[in-house]
């Protein structure tokens, strides 16, 4: 087999793993109405995506984009960031378990790509 079909081979490993990982179900708790002033002051990792507050916490070891990203877009509605880099899924499918409520204000905050040395931009409307 040629390299190149290996490596596609255990990508393609890796991703069910992650797959299966995402589906164990946590306990999710009761999904609720959420504030922008919430999601900011969490100490938790917190994203809002198409107006769904998850909790990433636990995701954070199992990113495969690392750690880093996760940092930047943490308390943003980074919506625009997840359908750019994830194109075949939605939040729901990938994430389904660390889905904790919904937002229920108009977005205070939007993260958007740095042009210098690949961060993210948090800006205010």
């Amino acid at each position: 087999m040629a390299a190149r079909d290996q490596k596609t081979q255990g990508a393609g490993k890796w991703k069910r793993r992650v797959r299966d990982w995402l589906m164990v179900p946590f306990g999710v708790p009761k999904q609720r109405d959420i504030t922008w002033t919430e999601v900011h002051n969490s100490n938790a990792f917190w994203l809002v995506i198409d107006g769904i507050v998850y909790d990433v916490t636990p995701f954070i070891p199992h990113h495969p984009g690392g750690r880093r990203i996760l940092e930047e877009l943490r308390g943003t509605d980074c919506s625009e960031q997840f359908r750019r880099n994830h194109r075949n899924v939605t939040a729901q499918e990938v994430v389904p378990s660390c889905a904790i409520g919904r937002i229920v204000e108009a977005p205070q905050a939007t993260a958007t790509p740095s042009t210098e040395g690949g961060g993210v931009v948090v800006s205010q409307p």
